[in-house]
């Protein structure tokens, strides 16, 4: 069984190889003869005519061609080709307990009963944020989001309203969410001095 460990936004992996009980570590660059990873390759030309380049994010795309997951369980996720990963991203962090945590599922389960989204408050939201401030101290107040992308947004705007000040600081090089200012230093390369992306408008750069 085949054990890959990786941290898949730097597109990095280590094999453990499956054709004997050696562990035998080696980098894989995608040319490697132990990954076939056919039933990946197969979706994948599935895939690219449905969504751009196969898959929902970039960071997911590794050459030649992704690789498909079926599922996951603890600290383990298993590809489409049946093999067996080290899963060390963790929904980029989010899932501290692993996938599929007994009393995860069963406080879910709980949920489901009542309800899983409504759009509206609730009670619960309430308990989870007197929760998090007094796990938190510093964490004052709370105010849950759908996504990274969106805390980033909602940070911004009260940033800016506070100080009155326009300009934001970008990280170069890191990943801040989807917004166009967040993306603007992301796969950069520099013309006559200046940021340019080969997607977004000049402009763009006078807020960061």
């Amino acid at each position: 069984m085949r054990l890959i460990s990786g941290t898949w936004c730097l597109r990095s992996f280590k094999i453990l190889d499956r054709k004997d009980s050696k562990m035998e570590i080696c980098s894989i660059n995608r040319e490697s003869k132990n990954m076939e990873l056919n039933r990946s390759k197969t979706l994948y030309e599935i895939a690219k005519e449905l969504t751009p380049g196969g898959v929902h994010s970039n960071v997911r795309w590794i050459d030649p061609h992704p690789i498909y997951f079926s599922r996951v369980k603890g600290s383990k996720i298993w590809d489409a080709d049946g093999d067996k990963y080290i899963d060390c991203m963790g929904n980029y962090g989010s899932l501290i307990l692993g996938h599929g945590y007994p009393e995860v599922i069963k406080a879910v389960k709980q949920q489901l009963k009542n309800g899983l989204t409504n759009g509206v408050e609730s009670e619960l939201s309430i308990e989870v944020a007197k929760k998090i401030t007094q796990m938190i101290p510093c964490g004052e107040m709370v105010r849950f989001t759908n996504s990274g992308t969106e805390a980033v947004m909602h940070a911004i705007q009260i940033a800016r309203g506070y100080t009155g000040k326009e300009t934001i600081v970008n990280t170069e090089g890191n990943f801040h969410g989807c917004m166009i200012m967040f993306i603007a230093t992301i796969h950069i390369q520099r013309k006559n001095g200046k940021y340019r992306h080969q997607s977004l408008p000049q402009k763009v750069y006078a807020e960061i």
